[in-house]
């Protein structure tokens, strides 16, 4: 009698294990770390930073308060959500082909130039907003869509937003594929990253200079020797506007520009831009 208590219990902590570390997909895709080392794993439903997220375990709703979170992951599990069904090796062959189908209005196929290495085309998929006692925070979540030079069929039938971006380029606007069809060149002439906050800081040490010349000159027409601050005056308000107008010129240039031509044997050549050979 006694081994089969023993047996059973076994058994029993056996088939628990088995749920709870063998990545069961029920469990949730989201998981929160807590800073007295235990962790909850279920559904995110609600974050507010500095005050409390709250997950759905087992379906039971729990809210645990910021400070005793450690680390929050969304997603952490999702693909064990949804294992890869089994496949053929002969399928392996054209596979990307056939998911991606043909170009169509809204899908082009995309090509991807350009003067900076590492380019990527990123899909805007959502904005978030969330509530905090001391206000509104946004933010988007976004995913690689391709990398340069790309040559995939990219579905924006949706209207789904898209940039590009790449290390130490300036993030381009975000654009649209609605409009787009067939095979399409994306030329990405990349704005520095480095010289647009170079301009950002011209702007305001030279405004800051404007305001100390400012405040000089206001100082020399009031107290008796004020001409000796005159000269100094006019140089530092010299060096500002100097300053605000190297650091507007850096704003103006460091952009980054997209044009989307159809893909032809024009488009598609070699030609030699910014020190650079591009194809």
């Amino acid at each position: 009698m006694r081994f089969s208590i023993l047996t059973a219990t076994f058994v029993a902590q056996l088939v628990v294990s088995s749920v709870v570390f063998g990545g069961d997909a029920t469990l949730g895709e989201d998981e929160i770390s807590l800073k007295d080392g235990g962790m909850l794993r279920g559904t995110i439903v609600a974050i507010e930073p500095n005050k409390e997220a709250t997950i759905v375990v087992n379906g039971k709703q729990r809210t645990i308060r910021w400070s005793k979170i450690d680390k929050v992951e969304r997603g952490k599990y999702k693909s064990e959500s949804k294992p890869a069904p089994p496949k053929d090796e002969d399928e392996d062959e054209d596979e990307s082909s056939a998911q991606e189908g043909e170009p169509e209005q809204g899908a082009p196929r995309l090509f991807i130039e350009s003067n900076y290495e590492g380019v990527e085309l990123r899909h805007i998929e959502r904005t978030l907003s969330v509530v905090t006692s001391r206000g509104m925070a946004t933010g988007v979540m976004v995913r690689t869509a391709c990398a340069a030079p790309c040559g995939r069929v990219i579905d924006g039938t949706d209207g789904s937003q898209f940039f590009f971006s790449a290390p130490g380029m300036v993030g381009s606007s975000a654009f649209s594929l609605s409009d787009k069809s067939g095979d399409v060149t994306a030329r990405v002439r990349g704005g520095s990253a480095g010289k647009r906050l170079g301009g950002f800081l011209g702007v305001a040490i030279g405004g800051a200079a404007i305001l100390g010349g400012l405040s000089m000159l206001l100082v020399s027409s009031i107290v008796p020797s004020g001409d000796d601050y005159q000269v100094p005056s006019f140089v530092v308000l010299g060096v500002g506007a100097a300053g605000v107008g190297v650091g507007a010129y850096l704003l103006a240039t460091s952009g980054t520009k997209v044009e989307f031509l159809p893909r032809t044997p024009k488009s598609a050549g070699v030609r030699f831009e910014d020190g650079r050979l591009l194809f």
